[in-house]
């Protein structure tokens, strides 16, 4: 329902008509009066005088063919008219519509007054509501004492977004989220009150969790919004909500409360949603503090004096350790806790206690200290803050951590996370050897303690934190590749023992981002993150680009090392997002090495974990491999290879060939494809096996392609100058491992203009795993190829999965079959798939064409199915480009 059909709840307390008009044909569907039904499928003219009855003027009929003018006018929105009532007087009606669709129309009728208000009431950007009808509408929702749920939302550094990006997207992110706010909150109403400010009210349960379930939507799409711009937009909002009967009675004690749930979540970090809890909101001052412990019979009176303190520590001249250690036995006796640690938090999010106080010094000495890793307390904090009151209770569910405190003596902890501009770099932790309830008050003050601790331990470790975000992958936490590297050397050297390095990759992982959004991508690698921290918790763990991941750990057995692969994988299956198990999106391909005790060059290692990797192909289920030496023959052929690249392009050595294609019925040449051959160093013949995977990964494809179509392209031109005849179209293989498929088209376009050839003798094929993989990109591709004169193929289908449906779709000319389907007996079960897709193919227009014909059988098999034309070595093999040209075209005498 649109905005203006909302606003008919505002005009029910005024003197306005709200109609819905049909212009098709000339009735108003209905209308409504003081939000009661008037009428319903009413002529034009029938309405008019009903509008005149209740405003008490006199409409003429002659108004009926300008308001059917009007209408249909887009470009004016108002009608006004003055009329006489019933006493002579002028009096002005006017009129304003809103276009639905291409017939439909919203029309309000009221006096003058009314309509200036009507501006008043909506935001023309938006099409939200303004503050003076949203104050109206909950003003009147608490007269009928509905229960409902108010919001307040403040789109987070807007202004940021605004200087950096333009006032045109800051607009667009205002409409995303004024729609996002409409769509999920259909029964309510949303308005705006500022820039970026937006206030909603929710009809419905004021249940605590039915409410966190629509923030928890609404807060998700919002922060998607900047995957829908092609720049790195981040966008989010905080959100403070207060519930109609529970935190307030009245208008202006919700909005108050809304807005201290919204400042709560701002300096929470914003990107949140905080539900109003007049516990958690109270102001904490010092006599606040003080209240609450003689209210508690806490007997410590000191307590609010706590803060002060803390600055008087905190502002001294003294050494920093003196510093921390002045705060850690401060905190042993205004908390009266046994025990005060201070830690500080590494790269590898490993513990380090900095400073530790204990009410009793003999204490120190008995009990040593096993600091673990952060994430063993991820899942107990809530609201910043770990409050465990009994340590005895997490036994049974979280078992480790219990042994772990209990061997301590420990019965009751409190932590609260050191953070510096959203970073850990620590924790302040205070325990007790006996029961202790941990009160409001006090968890409220630790936090604020952990606040003033975060500057100060920022200041006395900066460097080391600087480092930290100078070498961390900032969506994963985990250490960048460079950081790995220094850290993976450092370990190689210090150790004699085997090491085992391992590469991990998800395999299509941009259809993840393409179907589900980038947030749910990032969403995955943040979990894989934490999964393989935990899988390998001796290990050094990094992301090395966008969705790959390498680690090296410590060698056991190669049953170790598939256990823990298969460790990742129970635990990948457990994934799910707002509670749908996403698990089966997830593929993952990994390969391993085993170092032999002695090799320190972590590069190698993980080449050799790659090329086990790569060694799987392209997989559709989750594996790995281990590297061998057949494989390290392969790599030091696929380097030289690499290496020697640059200087064979410059040397020639790559040689044109060219393959015919023929109809089986005639025999006669109808096509041909070109390709590429490597005479080696000048001295030997490479098949493309030995050379085009690795150029393929490593993006030096491209630059042959480009280098063999220039080669194609000058035969060509020196055919037509020769005046030779038979000119048919040559097809080229269009490279798969690519980001910029138009602009490689782009560059194939310059070269066939420089030599003048017409575009209906190139023929551009698309493998078909290409096509599977990139359905919606390569429809897009496939129509700027066809623009541009080309004809398009698909080819090898059949090698893989086919997606009969989408091929359908991207508009090929050409299906070109691969050899796996062509049989040579005609009771081959093969048959049944070439027979549906030579049939479907000629229906749709497409021509059909099979490659690898090596039999004579094959061929025959083929004509009886209706498929003409084949390529393969029946016919010939691929040609030097000379040897083609003499051997199948004629030059004019």
């Amino acid at each position: 329902m649109s905005v203006y059909q909302e606003i008919n709840s505002i005009f029910a307390l005024m003197d306005a008509v709200c109609i819905k008009v049909n212009t098709e044909y000339n009735i108003c569907e209905y209308a409504y009066y003081k939000g009661n039904l008037l009428s319903e499928n009413t002529p034009y003219a029938a309405m008019l005088t009903k509008c005149s009855e209740l405003f008490g003027v006199e409409i003429s009929r002659f108004h009926n063919e300008d308001i059917k003018a009007w209408l249909n006018n887009s470009m004016v929105e108002e009608y006004v008219v003055a009329l006489n009532d019933g006493s002579g007087n002028k009096k002005t009606i006017a009129a304003l519509k809103a276009k639905l669709d291409s017939v439909h129309y919203m029309v309000f009728v009221e006096n003058l007054e009314d309509k200036r208000y009507l501006y008043e009431l909506v935001d023309p950007l938006t099409n939200l509501y303004q503050k003076a009808a949203f104050d109206k509408y909950v003003n009147t929702s608490i007269k009928e004492a509905k229960p409902f749920t108010l919001g307040a939302l403040d789109i987070d550094n807007f202004k940021s977004i605004n200087d950096t990006y333009g006032q045109m997207v800051g607009y667009q992110v205002l409409e995303a989220v004024a729609d996002i706010l409409k769509r999920n909150l259909t029964n309510g109403l949303v308005a705006r009150f500022g820039a970026d400010d937006f206030m909603f009210v929710y009809y419905g349960s004021t249940d605590y969790q039915d409410v966190w379930n629509v923030l928890y939507k609404i807060t998700h799409e919002i922060n998607d919004i900047g995957s829908k711009f092609d720049m790195p937009l981040d966008v989010s909002a905080t959100i403070g909500i207060s519930r109609y009967g529970i935190d307030g009675n009245d208008y202006d004690t919700l909005i108050q409360n809304a807005d201290k749930a919204l400042f709560r979540g701002k300096r929470k970090g914003k990107n949140c949603f905080i539900i109003y809890d007049a516990e958690k909101h109270k102001n904490i001052t010092l006599d606040g503090i003080r209240k609450a412990f003689v209210e508690e019979g806490s007997g410590n009176y000191n307590v609010f004096r706590t803060l002060v303190y803390i600055f008087d520590i905190l502002n001294s001249a003294k050494e920093s350790q003196e510093i921390l250690d002045g705060i850690t036995e401060l905190l042993i006796n205004i908390f009266d806790v046994d025990r005060a640690i201070i830690y500080h938090e590494d790269t590898d999010h490993r513990e380090k206690p900095l400073s530790q106080a204990f009410r009793e010094l003999t204490k120190s000495e008995n009990m040593p200290l096993n600091p673990m890793l952060s994430d063993v307390w991820e899942k107990h904090y809530n609201n910043g803050i770990c409050s465990i009151q009994n340590v005895s209770n997490l036994k049974g569910a979280y078992d480790a951590l219990y042994d772990e405190l209990s061997s301590q003596g420990i019965q009751s902890i409190v932590r609260v996370p050191i953070e510096y501009k959203k970073t850990r770099i620590g924790a302040l932790e205070l325990s007790c050897f006996k029961h202790h309830d941990w009160s409001i008050a006090e968890n409220n003050l630790l936090v604020l303690v952990g606040g003033l601790l975060s500057v100060a331990l920022y200041k006395i470790h900066e460097n080391i934190y600087m480092e930290h975000q100078a070498s961390t992958d900032e969506l994963t936490g985990l250490v960048n590749y460079t950081r790995f590297v220094d850290l993976a050397t450092s370990r190689l050297n210090k150790s004699n023992k085997k090491m085992i390095g391992y590469s991990w990759n998800f395999e299509r992982f941009k259809n993840i981002n393409d179907k589900l959004g980038f947030v749910v991508g990032n969403f995955i690698l943040k979990r894989f993150a934490t999964i393989l921290r935990k899988i390998f918790s001796n290990g050094i763990v990094s992301r090395v680009s966008s969705d790959r991941f390498v680690v090296l750990d410590y060698y056991d057995t190669d049953f170790d090392i598939r256990n823990k692969f298969e460790g990742v994988m129970y635990e990948i299956s457990f994934i799910d997002y707002e509670g749908v198990n996403i698990s089966n999106l997830i593929t993952l391909s990994c390969g391993a090495y085993v170092t032999d005790g002695t090799e320190n060059v972590i590069s190698i290692i993980i080449d050799r974990a790659n090329l086990a990797r790569a060694s799987l192909g392209h997989i559709y289920k989750s594996d790995m491999a281990i590297f061998t030496l057949d494989m390290q023959e392969k790599l030091n052929k696929a380097q030289e290879i690499e290496t020697h690249f640059a200087d064979a392009l410059k040397n020639n050595e790559f040689k044109l060939y060219v393959q015919p294609k023929i109809d089986i019925e005639t025999g006669k040449l109808i096509g041909a494809e070109a390709l590429s051959r490597w005479l080696y160093k000048n001295e030997r013949l490479l098949p493309p096996f030995e050379y085009i995977p690795r150029l393929e990964s490593t993006g030096l494809i491209l630059e042959l392609d480009i280098y063999m179509f220039e080669q194609l392209c000058k035969n060509i031109r020196l055919t037509f100058d020769g005046k030779y005849k038979g000119h048919v179209p040559v097809s080229i293989n269009l490279s798969r491992n690519q980001s910029d498929f138009e602009g490689y088209i782009n560059k194939l376009e310059s070269i066939r203009k420089k030599y003048d050839i017409p575009a209906s003798l190139i023929e551009i094929e698309i493998t078909e795993s290409t096509f599977t993989e990139n359905v919606m990109e390569i429809k897009k591709l496939i129509n700027y190829i066809h623009k541009l004169g080309y004809k398009v193929a698909m080819d090898d289908f059949g090698s893989g999965y086919s997606n009969l449906s989408a091929l359908v779709e991207c508009g090929f000319d050409i299906i070109k079959i691969d050899k796996s389907l062509c049989a040579e007996d005609e009771h081959d079960k093969r048959n049944y798939i070439l027979d549906a897709v030579i049939n479907m193919c000629k229906k749709m227009g497409m021509s059909v064409i099979c490659e690898g014909v090596e039999t004579s059988l094959q061929a025959s098999n083929l004509l009886r199915l209706g498929c003409r034309s084949a390529q393969g070595y029946l016919y010939d093999k691929p040609l030097p480009v000379n040897d083609f040209i003499n051997k199948y075209m004629q030059e004019e005498v």
